[in-house]
């Protein structure tokens, strides 16, 4: 080790590696909802539509919308 400051870390298998590499790519599509989301409630909200928070909450307006219960 050239320096000696950083720390060993255990070798990890490749099903290991599969399973991080699946955890960090539902992180980044959540993170890119979420971002969607809020700008969408931010766009609305500039023409007085209000939005709930929330995937559950973009959901349940729009059924309501798409069944013509506005």
């Amino acid at each position: 080790m050239q320096q000696p400051g950083i720390k060993a870390v255990a070798v990890k298998s490749e099903e290991q590696q599969a399973v991080l590499a699946l955890h960090r790519m539902r992180e980044q599509l959540v993170k890119f909802r979420t971002a969607q989301i809020n700008g969408l409630r931010g766009l609305l909200t500039e023409y007085g539509e209000v939005m709930p928070h929330g995937p559950a909450g973009i959901k349940r307006v729009t059924a309501l919308n798409l069944h013509g219960m506005t």
